[in-house]
């Protein structure tokens, strides 16, 4: 699922110029036989543009939608944990000042200096547990979840680098913040997302992978080239989130953007909130926000 922001006016009429420009940028995912891509264009806050490219099921030979074709788009969950995080903040729940071992049990001593706000900017070093359980000898396709990446935690002796002296990009941070949103809120992750983000936004089709056995209404397969000119089925069955597992649609992602030029959820301060970068011990600022990297593309 890719979410794309325009300045140039974009019609929706399939012979303007821009929309074919769009759909040239997509052609290799539009050929017969082929995974693709669903598209949400949006310009000054409004949708301009929806299209899906390619075919979520080879097998079935179905289309991808834009509106129905339910795709895993990775860490894009991040926006949707620091949102969680900062909604219990606005809630008067917790500190981004907090250490994360205030919020998350069983963490060793050396998390301590941690805080919720060094998660949030991926300045916390509290380094990746994916490549870490892949080299334990755990594939994607092996079954794993949050016991597991607490014990691989529970072993630290030491973090990456002293929080807040560099950006280093973490899942372990992403997941660890989902979890201290379950324990301030109560709340599993998916339910508290989906009561304070996801049904305020009118994101029906949106929902958090809790199980690898669950059956996804429009759920589009997973594929990479199998090495003979095909593909190859490719499945995780990790049962981890916060940092990923995140099941949503082109045009939810859209009504989830157009939210937050609204305010839909939160308000304008927690928009801001998202979009604030971080700052390193020595002053110095990063790109990275609140699970959003802010830059400037051709002005």
């Amino acid at each position: 699922s890719v979410s794309l922001r325009a300045r140039l006016p974009l019609a929706v009429s399939a012979q303007d110029s821009r929309t074919k420009q769009v759909d040239a940028l997509f052609a290799d995912y539009a050929q017969p036989q082929t995974p693709g891509c669903a598209v949400g264009v949006m310009q000054e806050g409004k949708p301009a543009y929806s299209r899906g490219y390619g075919l979520a099921s080879l097998e079935l030979g179905v289309p991808i939608d834009p509106a129905r074709t339910v795709l895993d788009v990775g860490s894009l969950a991040k926006p949707f944990t620091a949102m969680s995080v900062l909604l219990l903040e606005q809630d008067g729940k917790l500190s981004l000042d907090d250490s994360i071992r205030k919020h998350v049990s069983g963490l060793p001593a050396v998390f301590q200096p941690v805080t919720l706000r060094h998660l949030l900017h991926h300045t916390g070093g509290a380094g990746d547990y994916t490549p870490e359980l892949v080299f334990g000898g755990v594939g994607m396709e092996d079954v794993a979840g949050a016991d597991d990446v607490m014990l691989l935690l529970a072993r630290r002796t030491s973090l990456t680098a002293p929080p807040g002296t560099r950006y280093e990009y973490s899942n372990t941070g992403y997941f660890l913040l989902g979890r201290a949103v379950e324990s301030v809120s109560g709340k599993t992750l998916p339910e508290f997302a989906r009561e304070r983000i996801f049904k305020p936004l009118g994101m029906e089709r949106t929902r958090y992978l809790e199980s690898r056995t669950a059956v996804i209404p429009g759920r589009a397969s997973s594929y990479s080239p199998d090495g003979k000119g095909g593909y190859a089925l490719v499945s995780s069955n990790w049962e981890m989130y916060g940092d990923g597992s995140l099941l949503t649609t082109a045009d939810d992602m859209v009504r989830w953007a157009e939210g937050l030029n609204a305010g839909t959820v939160g308000g304008a301060n927690l928009t801001a909130a998202l979009q604030t970068r971080g700052t390193l011990n020595d002053g110095a600022q990063i790109k990275a926000a609140r699970s959003v990297v802010m830059d400037t593309y051709r002005g």
